[in-house]
């Protein structure tokens, strides 16, 4: 199994090529945990939840003790909407790794303890630290976290920022990175004119002149 694994995650990019070597992995090993919880994980990036709840449940009947895969089902329960659940699994994956508290961060956000999501979250620059810490009321730390994110230039992490700008009234801020927000996806525009982040600037001329 130590060669399938090795082969599929050094030599294959394709995430159905992976799919199929992991697929055969675990058939071939049944019992053995890594190969359903790979197959897991890629079909958690193929958005097939369902699917990779049932893999990594076949992981844990191989070993219940293994925390990456407490970690793998909190995951995917909290994608189902089970977010009680979810943090029982994530409790039982504790001490796996930075990752595990990352994830109960998402949680906490979800659960709106925020001070909790910041702690978890602590170290990681990621868009969701970075609303952890907006949410918090740190704009400061938000903007220092979204600008050494992967998000920094994305949809999602103009708009971020664009909200930054609306709580610390900083209008070029604002405009700016919101224009750059709706120009990589137009969808925003509708969410901007009706978010309470923006209330304040409705009759504002240079705002609606970008949501309009």
């Amino acid at each position: 199994i130590e060669e399938s694994l090795y082969t599929a995650s050094e030599y294959y990019n394709d995430l159905n090529e992976k799919l199929a070597i992991y697929k055969t992995a675990a058939q071939l090993f049944p019992a053995d945990w890594r190969g359903h919880n790979n197959v897991g994980y890629i079909l958690v990036l193929q958005n097939k939840v369902s699917e990779a709840k049932a893999q990594f449940d076949a992981a844990a009947k191989a070993d219940n003790s293994s925390k990456v895969v407490m970690n793998n089902l909190g995951v995917v329960t909290r994608l189902m909407d089970d977010r009680e659940k979810a943090m029982e699994y994530y409790e039982k994956a504790k001490g796996a790794g930075k990752e595990v508290n990352y994830n109960i961060g998402i949680l906490n956000i979800m659960n709106a303890k925020y001070a909790d999501a910041v702690s978890n979250m602590s170290g990681m620059n990621t868009f969701n630290s970075a609303l952890a810490q907006l949410l918090n009321g740190n704009t400061d730390g938000a903007l220092n976290t979204v600008e050494a994110s992967e998000d920094k230039a994305t949809a999602a992490g103009y708009y971020l920022k664009a909200i930054l700008g609306a709580r610390t009234k900083n209008m070029d801020m604002l405009k700016n990175n919101l224009t750059a927000a709706i120009e990589k996806d137009a969808s925003l525009k509708a969410k901007a004119k009706k978010d309470a982040e923006f209330m304040e600037y409705r009759t504002d001329s240079a705002f609606t002149a970008i949501v309009e």
